[in-house]
Formats: structure tokens, sequence, C-alpha cells
């Protein structure tokens, strides 16, 4: 996992110390460094403490988040009335991760937060995406497809799908065709891909050359 951060020092001591040798981290010098970094650089996570110089900076944060919205941005922070300002505007924008030095941010927790939130930003990127077609299926079904995007571990196969959906494996297909998810083979496809939960999918900036999913 590649992380770009933005953090006093002492915070982004104890995130170092979160990410160990198996994971990247890159820590900007400040806010033009950290555009710099997210432009530049292939990017997991954005780590960013709002008023990281004292002075809440949530305009860029709004920037970064606006111009590259499939981006994941985790707001590491001190609780204190300034940051808290800082969340509440920056949580009406959309960004809803927030962890708090010395409340949140235990090595192991936060270290499950930092990997697990790519995959739900691609999750509900690719629900978004199915909203039309999710809105011709049965409510038990759209359940399932909701499940099987946002905890694709409990998920192995297309049958599975068809369990979580309580119907059979033919009645599956039939309604995915109808609502216009395209083919079982199609059907598949996704499921494989949502089963990797987005692992070998990194963000890259949009001038990065991307290969679409057939």
């Amino acid at each position: 996992m590649d992380v770009v951060a933005y953090l006093p020092r002492q915070l982004q001591s104890h995130l170092t110390i979160v990410l160990g040798p198996q994971h990247t981290l890159l820590s900007a010098g400040g806010w033009n460094e950290l555009r710099a970094a997210v432009l530049q650089h292939v990017t997991d996570v954005l780590v960013v403490d709002p008023v990281v110089d004292g002075t809440p900076r949530v305009d860029v944060i709004e920037e970064i988040h606006r111009q590259f919205p499939s981006l994941p941005i985790v707001i590491y922070t001190t609780l204190s009335n300034v940051s808290m300002r800082a969340i509440h505007h920056l949580g009406r924008t959309g960004i809803e991760h927030v962890v708090l030095n010395r409340f949140d941010d235990e090595r192991r927790r936060f270290l499950e937060l930092l990997e697990r939130v790519p995959g739900q930003t691609l999750s509900d990127q690719m629900l978004r995406s199915l909203a039309p077609e999710l809105a011709r299926l049965p409510v038990t079904m759209v359940r399932a497809v909701e499940q099987l995007f946002r905890s694709p571990g409990r998920f192995r196969s297309a049958q599975d799908l068809s369990i979580a959906a309580a119907t059979i494996l033919r009645t599956l297909y039939r309604q995915l065709e109808i609502a216009g998810i395209h083919s079982p083979r199609c059907c598949e496809r996704t499921l494989c891909f949502a089963i990797q939960g987005g692992k070998s999918r990194k963000w890259r900036p949009r001038w990065a050359t991307t290969r679409s999913i057939n």
C-alpha cells in the first residue's frame, strides 16, 4: 500500500510505525508539496491533518477531493476546537474517515482502516455506477449485490451470490440480464473483480494510462 501524508511530526512518526516496513509512506513538507505528491505518485490513501501548521486548510483538501474523487482521504488529527470544526466542514463534502490521535490510532485498528478504505471507495463507486440497473432488481438481489461489493471475501462463486439473493443460479443470471447487467459471463468477470477487492488497481493520476475492464 502506498500512502501519501502531510502531518505534524508526532503524528507522522506514529503513522510510520503503524504502516511498518510492508507499506510505503511518502511524507509531504507543505500543502504545495502535498498537491505535487498526489499528482506525481501512485497513491492508495491520502492521510492529512487539516490543521497541520496550526491554520485550518480545508480548502486544499477539498480541492484534492474534487479533482480526484476516487482517492481515499483519511483525516488524522488531534482533538481540538479548531480540528473539530475542520472535520465537520470536510464531512459535509463527503470526507468521512477520521482518526483522532490518542483516541482512534491504536496501531492495529489504524492499519486495518488504512487497508480497508481503498476497497470501500472502489466498491461505492461501482455500486453508484450500477444504480440504474440495480433499481430494476428485487430487493433481496440488490442487497446481495451490495454485499458482494462491500464484503467480497464472503463470495467465492456466482453460486454464493445466488444463495445470498435467496434464488437459484439460473434465476440470478436471468434477472441480472433483464436489469441490463449484460451476460452471465460478464457477471462472472464482475464477481471476480469484486472478489479481488480492487487490490491490484491502485489509484493513479488522471493523466496516467489506464486500461478498461472488458
